[in-house]
């Protein structure tokens, strides 16, 4: 449970800093050529709202000659499109790309309310600040909406890309 939430709950002021980011996934199938070899697949560009892509597929095989993924879409203070917009976006910026050369088609999504915290300034000492008080009351909070730590796997690639390119 976000602590903001939490906090609610026991009537604990929190503020407005301890914002969450939602998370939109797209489904995906495709038959052709992807155009690619790794297994994940991050959007570094502002081309295309998508963030992550996981082959699902490399791991556990295509399934009558059809690949599968998910897409990542993260929502901060912004409401979900439909599905069938996100993926006509994704879609579109990927075949600018030059990958997903075939039959892409859309198979399902899901929304995620809450899925990561967002850090945004003041954040980390009002989470801190709302941790503590909650503390007091003796609940625990654990994982990363209850302690507001939440470091993305693709700022680590983004380091790893910075250092490389600086090499």
């Amino acid at each position: 449970m976000p602590v903001k939430q939490m906090c609610a709950h026991f009537e604990i002021p929190a503020g407005n800093e301890l914002e969450c980011v939602d998370l939109f996934t797209l489904f995906v199938s495709f038959e052709g050529d992807r155009g690619f070899d790794a297994n994940i697949l991050y959007n570094w560009s502002r081309r295309g709202r998508w963030k992550r892509l996981t082959m699902h597929s490399d791991y556990y095989g295509k399934r009558a000659g059809r690949a599968y993924a998910n897409v990542e879409i993260p929502l901060f203070r912004k409401a979900p499109e439909s599905a069938e917009a996100m993926f006509s976006d994704f879609a579109e910026a990927v075949r600018d790309y030059g990958l997903f050369q075939g039959d892409l088609r859309l198979e399902g999504h899901s929304l995620v309310q809450n899925a990561y915290p967002a850090n945004t300034l003041g954040a980390s000492a009002k989470a801190a600040a709302a941790i503590a008080a909650l503390k007091q009351l003796g609940v625990q909070t654990v994982g990363r909406q209850g302690r507001f730590d939440y470091l993305p796997t693709g700022e680590h690639v983004a380091n790893q890309v910075a250092q490389h390119l600086q090499a």
